[in-house]
Protein backbone atom coordinates (compact mmCIF):
# COMPACT_ATOMS: atom_id res chain seq x y z
CA UNK A 1 0.00 0.00 0.00
CA UNK A 2 0.83 3.17 -0.59
CA UNK A 3 2.23 5.53 2.38
CA UNK A 4 0.22 8.66 3.33
CA UNK A 5 0.76 11.82 1.65
CA UNK A 6 2.68 13.60 4.62
CA UNK A 7 2.96 16.87 2.60
CA UNK A 8 -0.82 17.68 2.61
CA UNK A 9 -2.53 18.73 6.11
CA UNK A 10 -6.12 18.11 7.73
CA UNK A 11 -7.96 20.33 9.87
CA UNK A 12 -8.01 19.54 13.55
CA UNK A 13 -9.22 22.37 14.80
CA UNK A 14 -11.63 25.20 13.76
CA UNK A 15 -11.13 28.78 14.73
CA UNK A 16 -13.91 28.51 17.12
CA UNK A 17 -11.88 26.15 18.95
CA UNK A 18 -8.61 27.72 18.76
CA UNK A 19 -10.19 31.08 19.78
CA UNK A 20 -11.87 29.46 22.65
CA UNK A 21 -8.70 26.93 23.91
CA UNK A 22 -7.08 30.75 23.68
CA UNK A 23 -9.16 32.60 26.26
CA UNK A 24 -9.53 28.88 28.31
CA UNK A 25 -5.96 29.36 28.33
CA UNK A 26 -5.44 32.82 29.21
CA UNK A 27 -7.51 32.64 32.24
CA UNK A 28 -5.95 29.66 33.69
CA UNK A 29 -2.45 31.28 33.34
CA UNK A 30 -4.32 34.32 35.29
CA UNK A 31 -5.32 31.46 38.04
CA UNK A 32 -2.48 30.21 38.26
CA UNK A 33 -0.63 33.12 39.17
CA UNK A 34 -2.61 34.91 40.95
CA UNK A 35 -3.14 31.64 43.09
CA UNK A 36 0.53 31.31 43.59
CA UNK A 37 0.96 35.11 43.94
CA UNK A 38 -2.23 34.47 47.06
CA UNK A 39 -0.03 31.41 48.50
CA UNK A 40 2.87 33.66 48.77
CA UNK A 41 4.85 30.99 45.89
CA UNK A 42 5.81 34.23 44.33
CA UNK A 43 8.99 36.22 44.94
CA UNK A 44 7.83 39.67 47.11
CA UNK A 45 8.76 41.97 44.13
CA UNK A 46 7.25 39.96 41.30
CA UNK A 47 3.61 40.09 44.04
CA UNK A 48 4.07 43.91 44.03
CA UNK A 49 4.72 43.97 40.54
CA UNK A 50 1.72 42.20 40.36
CA UNK A 51 -0.78 44.51 41.97
CA UNK A 52 -0.05 43.05 45.45
CA UNK A 53 -2.04 40.19 47.57
CA UNK A 54 -4.66 41.87 47.96
CA UNK A 55 -5.81 42.63 44.48
CA UNK A 56 -4.60 39.40 43.20
CA UNK A 57 -6.66 37.80 46.11
CA UNK A 58 -9.33 39.87 44.66
CA UNK A 59 -8.80 38.63 41.01
CA UNK A 60 -8.55 35.18 41.82
CA UNK A 61 -12.10 35.20 43.77
CA UNK A 62 -13.44 36.44 41.19
CA UNK A 63 -12.11 35.01 37.93
CA UNK A 64 -12.38 31.58 39.37
CA UNK A 65 -16.32 32.35 40.21
CA UNK A 66 -16.73 33.17 36.49
CA UNK A 67 -14.63 30.71 35.63
CA UNK A 68 -16.00 27.93 37.33
CA UNK A 69 -19.71 29.09 36.37
CA UNK A 70 -18.77 28.89 32.54
CA UNK A 71 -17.61 25.94 32.79
CA UNK A 72 -20.61 23.94 34.37
CA UNK A 73 -22.79 25.86 32.33
CA UNK A 74 -21.11 24.56 28.85
CA UNK A 75 -21.30 20.94 30.25
CA UNK A 76 -24.56 20.97 31.83
CA UNK A 77 -26.67 23.76 28.90
CA UNK A 78 -23.46 24.16 25.98
CA UNK A 79 -23.98 23.03 22.31
CA UNK A 80 -23.90 19.76 21.86
CA UNK A 81 -20.61 19.77 19.76
CA UNK A 82 -19.52 21.02 23.51
CA UNK A 83 -20.58 18.12 24.98
CA UNK A 84 -19.45 15.59 22.54
CA UNK A 85 -15.74 17.27 22.94
CA UNK A 86 -16.15 15.95 26.80
CA UNK A 87 -17.85 13.03 26.07
CA UNK A 88 -14.93 12.20 23.72
CA UNK A 89 -12.42 13.56 26.06
CA UNK A 90 -13.15 11.26 28.69
CA UNK A 91 -14.40 8.03 26.82
CA UNK A 92 -12.02 5.13 27.51
CA UNK A 93 -12.00 1.60 25.68
CA UNK A 94 -11.19 -1.74 25.58
CA UNK A 95 -7.64 -2.41 24.88
CA UNK A 96 -6.45 1.06 25.40
CA UNK A 97 -4.39 -0.26 28.19
CA UNK A 98 -1.72 -1.86 25.82
CA UNK A 99 -1.44 1.63 23.93
CA UNK A 100 0.83 3.16 26.47
CA UNK A 101 3.72 1.18 26.44
CA UNK A 102 4.08 1.30 21.97
CA UNK A 103 3.56 4.89 22.93
CA UNK A 104 6.32 5.10 24.96
CA UNK A 105 8.10 3.52 22.75
CA UNK A 106 7.22 5.93 19.83
CA UNK A 107 8.05 9.00 21.84
CA UNK A 108 11.56 7.41 22.65
CA UNK A 109 12.34 6.66 18.74
CA UNK A 110 9.88 8.12 16.68
CA UNK A 111 11.39 7.07 13.29
CA UNK A 112 11.38 3.48 14.54
CA UNK A 113 8.35 2.76 16.09
CA UNK A 114 4.42 4.03 16.03
CA UNK A 115 1.73 4.18 18.58
CA UNK A 116 -0.80 0.96 18.46
CA UNK A 117 -3.62 1.88 16.63
CA UNK A 118 -6.98 2.96 18.65
CA UNK A 119 -10.35 4.66 17.22
CA UNK A 120 -10.77 8.15 19.53
CA UNK A 121 -10.60 11.25 18.94
CA UNK A 122 -8.08 11.53 21.47
CA UNK A 123 -5.55 8.86 21.92
CA UNK A 124 -5.59 7.34 25.61
CA UNK A 125 -3.02 9.41 26.45
CA UNK A 126 -4.75 12.39 26.46
CA UNK A 127 -7.84 11.34 27.62
CA UNK A 128 -6.46 10.41 30.61
CA UNK A 129 -4.71 14.12 30.96
CA UNK A 130 -7.66 15.73 29.75
CA UNK A 131 -9.15 13.31 32.96
CA UNK A 132 -7.78 14.77 35.96
CA UNK A 133 -7.59 18.17 34.49
CA UNK A 134 -11.77 17.85 34.09
CA UNK A 135 -11.49 16.34 37.77
CA UNK A 136 -9.18 18.55 39.76
CA UNK A 137 -11.06 21.88 38.27
CA UNK A 138 -14.16 19.92 39.60
CA UNK A 139 -12.52 19.30 42.76
CA UNK A 140 -11.33 23.22 42.57
CA UNK A 141 -14.28 24.39 42.00
CA UNK A 142 -16.06 22.74 44.54
CA UNK A 143 -13.60 23.48 47.67
CA UNK A 144 -13.52 27.23 46.36
CA UNK A 145 -17.52 27.34 46.73
CA UNK A 146 -16.73 25.78 50.10
CA UNK A 147 -14.73 28.24 50.63
CA UNK A 148 -16.78 31.26 49.92
CA UNK A 149 -19.80 29.64 51.48
CA UNK A 150 -18.83 28.42 54.51
CA UNK A 151 -20.16 30.02 57.74
CA UNK A 152 -18.39 32.54 59.68
CA UNK A 153 -16.24 31.03 62.43
CA UNK A 154 -16.12 27.62 60.43
CA UNK A 155 -12.75 26.75 61.66
CA UNK A 156 -11.69 23.08 60.57
CA UNK A 157 -14.29 23.02 57.52
CA UNK A 158 -12.11 26.42 55.95
CA UNK A 159 -8.82 24.55 56.47
CA UNK A 160 -10.43 21.06 55.10
CA UNK A 161 -11.45 23.17 52.12
CA UNK A 162 -8.20 24.95 51.94
CA UNK A 163 -6.29 21.72 51.94
CA UNK A 164 -8.49 20.12 49.60
CA UNK A 165 -8.19 23.30 47.28
CA UNK A 166 -4.32 23.43 47.55
CA UNK A 167 -3.89 19.63 46.69
CA UNK A 168 -5.97 19.86 44.13
CA UNK A 169 -4.01 23.03 42.63
CA UNK A 170 -1.32 20.65 42.55
CA UNK A 171 -2.72 17.92 40.81
CA UNK A 172 -4.37 20.41 37.92
CA UNK A 173 -0.74 22.06 37.15
CA UNK A 174 1.10 18.93 36.74
CA UNK A 175 -1.45 17.53 34.72
CA UNK A 176 -1.69 20.63 32.88
CA UNK A 177 2.28 20.21 32.61
CA UNK A 178 2.00 17.32 30.78
CA UNK A 179 -0.83 18.45 28.21
CA UNK A 180 1.51 21.70 27.26
CA UNK A 181 4.75 19.67 26.83
CA UNK A 182 2.91 17.98 24.79
CA UNK A 183 0.75 19.84 22.75
CA UNK A 184 2.85 22.92 22.04
CA UNK A 185 5.64 20.56 19.90
CA UNK A 186 8.57 19.90 21.73
CA UNK A 187 8.86 16.17 21.61
CA UNK A 188 10.24 14.90 18.45
CA UNK A 189 7.18 12.31 18.50
CA UNK A 190 5.07 15.54 17.90
CA UNK A 191 7.11 18.04 16.25
CA UNK A 192 4.88 20.92 14.64
CA UNK A 193 1.44 19.75 16.36
CA UNK A 194 1.55 23.07 18.06
CA UNK A 195 0.34 24.96 14.81
CA UNK A 196 -3.38 22.57 15.97
CA UNK A 197 -4.37 25.05 18.67
CA UNK A 198 -1.57 27.99 18.27
CA UNK A 199 -1.54 28.30 14.22
CA UNK A 200 -3.81 27.39 11.60
CA UNK A 201 -5.91 24.48 13.07
CA UNK A 202 -4.27 21.71 11.03
CA UNK A 203 -1.52 19.20 11.18
CA UNK A 204 0.07 16.83 8.70
CA UNK A 205 -2.07 13.54 7.53
CA UNK A 206 0.84 11.62 8.46
CA UNK A 207 1.21 13.04 11.81
CA UNK A 208 -2.83 12.52 12.33
CA UNK A 209 -2.29 9.11 10.89
CA UNK A 210 0.34 7.88 13.60
CA UNK A 211 -2.02 9.74 16.78
CA UNK A 212 -5.43 9.46 15.54
CA UNK A 213 -6.35 6.58 13.12
CA UNK A 214 -10.00 6.41 12.78
CA UNK A 215 -10.39 10.03 13.59
CA UNK A 216 -8.59 11.10 10.78
CA UNK A 217 -10.13 8.50 8.31
CA UNK A 218 -13.51 9.95 9.10
CA UNK A 219 -12.53 13.91 8.75
CA UNK A 220 -11.60 12.77 4.98
CA UNK A 221 -13.66 12.00 2.28
CA UNK A 222 -14.01 8.05 0.74
CA UNK A 223 -11.70 9.19 -2.51
CA UNK A 224 -9.70 10.38 -0.48
CA UNK A 225 -8.96 7.88 1.56
CA UNK A 226 -8.98 5.38 -1.19
CA UNK A 227 -6.11 7.52 -2.25
CA UNK A 228 -4.23 7.50 0.62
CA UNK A 229 -5.07 4.12 1.11
CA UNK A 230 -3.91 2.75 -2.39
CA UNK A 231 -4.83 0.10 -4.46
CA UNK A 232 -3.59 -3.32 -3.82
CA UNK A 233 -3.03 -5.58 -7.29
CA UNK A 234 -4.55 -2.71 -9.14
CA UNK A 235 -8.37 -2.82 -7.31
CA UNK A 236 -9.42 -0.04 -5.46
CA UNK A 237 -9.25 -0.78 -1.95
CA UNK A 238 -12.86 -0.95 -0.22
CA UNK A 239 -13.82 1.00 2.64
CA UNK A 240 -16.08 -0.67 5.34
CA UNK A 241 -16.29 1.92 7.81
CA UNK A 242 -13.91 4.28 9.59
CA UNK A 243 -12.54 1.66 11.92
CA UNK A 244 -11.96 -0.77 9.06
CA UNK A 245 -9.99 2.36 7.00
CA UNK A 246 -8.07 3.06 9.68
CA UNK A 247 -6.67 -0.25 10.60
CA UNK A 248 -5.62 -0.17 6.85
CA UNK A 249 -3.92 3.41 6.75
CA UNK A 250 -2.17 1.67 10.44
CA UNK A 251 -0.76 -0.53 7.97
CA UNK A 252 0.56 1.85 5.22
CA UNK A 253 2.25 3.76 7.85
CA UNK A 254 6.28 3.57 8.32
CA UNK A 255 7.59 1.88 10.88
Amino acid sequence: MRRPDTRQTILRHGPVVRIAHALLALSVIVLIVSGLGMAERLPGQAVSMLGGHVWLGDLHRQLGLVFGVAVAGLMLFGPAAGRRLIRDMCRFRRGDATWFRSFVRYVLAPSRHRPQSHDGRFDPGQRIVFAVILGSAAVLTVSAAALYLAPVGSTSLLAWALRIHVVAAVIFIAALAVHVLVGVGLLASHRNIGRVMFGDGRVKQGLAYTLWPTWTAGQITDSNADAVAGQQHGTPAAASGHTDLARRLDKARPE
